[in-house]
Order: structure tokens, then sequence, then C-alpha cells
């Protein structure tokens, strides 16, 4: 059976809440943590509008935070556009109008 990767995430979360999902800086994160924040984050994206297939800029050094932003932005159906936080601000601009830059 063909799976996405938000389908197969919701799975894995319902069956496995208590393993491990993520493993950085030695901060570990669960499954249902995970999901938990993901989901808390593509409501907050829907409510503010985000439409389907729309882009969603994300702009973070922290992987726990970017994966869980990447997974919330997939959940709502948008693209996720990484932006990286090392280039210049100039650099950045004309990304930041293309896509939403908003915060959660």
């Amino acid at each position: 059976m063909k799976q996405n990767v938000v389908e197969w995430f919701d799975r894995t979360a319902a069956e496995m809440p208590e393993a491990p999902a993520l493993s950085c800086s030695g901060q570990d994160v669960t499954f249902g943590r995970l999901q938990q924040q993901a989901n808390v984050w593509a409501n907050r994206l829907l409510a503010g509008g985000l439409q389907t297939a729309e882009a969603v800029g994300i702009f973070t050094p922290n992987r726990t935070l970017a994966i869980t932003a990447i997974l919330a932005v997939l959940k709502t159906g948008g693209a996720f556009v990484p932006l990286d936080t090392t280039l210049p601000v100039r650099r950045l601009q004309p990304c930041w109008s293309m896509c939403r830059c908003d915060g959660c």
C-alpha cells in the first residue's frame, strides 16, 4: 500500500507514540510529541489562511523545529521552502516575498 509522508507519519505516531522520532543535539522527540506539535502548527497555518500548494518559508537553524515545521506544512497540503539562515537578509528578501513567512 502506497502512502505519502504524512500518512506514514500519522500511522506510525498512532502505533508507536512513545518511540523516538527525532534525536538532535541530545534531545529526543517522540512520534507522539512531534505529531502533537506539528498538528498545532498545521492548524495555525490553516487558521491563518494557508491554501493548498501555497509556499511556506522555513527559517530556523534549529533542526527539531525545522522538521516540525516541515511536517506541519505537509499536513496542510502546502509546500515548504527551506531558507538558509546563513545567507544575508538581502539575499533572502525575494524568497520572503514569494512565500508565507509569518511564523507560527
